[in-house]
């Protein structure tokens, strides 16, 4: 059984058989002329200096803001629009780093939640993806039931407390993309959404312990 990651005081994912560990890259690329996204967007959003990883002086922002709704919605598209480097281990890392981050800051920018999946699913022309399930009252005890059929491919944006992560179901197999984390693949449904009610339930003790507040689940199909 391939290792989990540690974030929010738990281990999750563990269940997975494989995974891409990725962190520290939940923000924007770093200063422009580097590979990172143009100056107005940068500062709007907190960036970090590519040499020493600090926060850049004169951005608009008190703080390096996370991207986790861009890098999720430009992980969605490339999940249903056929790109290997969404699910497949070996090219992850650098696709995650580089196009992802890239586009992720903008989306970011374009003060990116769940509508911008819907703007880019269009503008990338991908007409066979159609919205399924919308949850407004997600839970970690319901999230099974909000699951897309597992016929041809789906894939989801959980808005979990603040935070966004991707989920995903292509040849027999399920993923999580966690922008905080990295990428974990299943080939057991009953592990993959242990895993997920272990996340869920993670983030809703560090974010808002105590309470019964309930999260939001976006999925679309192709």
């Amino acid at each position: 059984m391939a290792n989990g990651v540690t974030l929010y005081n738990e281990l999750l994912f563990g269940n997975c058989y494989k995974n891409t560990i990725v962190k520290s890259f939940n923000n924007a690329p770093g200063l422009p002329g580097g590979g990172g996204i143009d100056t107005d967007a940068a500062k709007r959003i907190g960036f970090k200096n590519i040499d020493t990883k600090k926060k850049v002086a004169g951005s608009n922002k008190n703080r390096i803001q996370g991207i986790c709704c861009g890098i999720t919605a430009g992980w969605m598209v490339a999940l249903l629009g056929g790109n290997s480097s969404a699910t497949e281990h070996s090219q992850f890392t650098d696709f995650f780093i580089g196009p992802l981050r890239f586009q992720g800051g903008y989306v970011k920018d374009f003060k990116g939640n769940s509508s911008s999946i819907a703007i880019l699913l269009q503008r990338f022309g991908l007409k066979n993806s159609n919205k399924t399930n919308v949850s407004e009252t997600m839970s970690a005890d319901n999230i099974a039931s909000f699951l897309p059929d597992d016929e041809g491919m789906w894939t989801g944006y959980l808005s979990a407390y603040s935070h966004a992560v991707g989920v995903g179901y292509k040849n027999y197999r399920y993923f999580i993309m966690e922008p905080n984390g990295g990428l974990f693949e299943y080939s057991n449904k009953g592990k993959f959404v242990s895993d997920l009610k272990v996340f869920l339930n993670a983030r809703r003790t560090r974010k808002a312990p105590g309470t019964d507040a309930s999260m939001k689940g976006y999925f679309y199909a192709a």
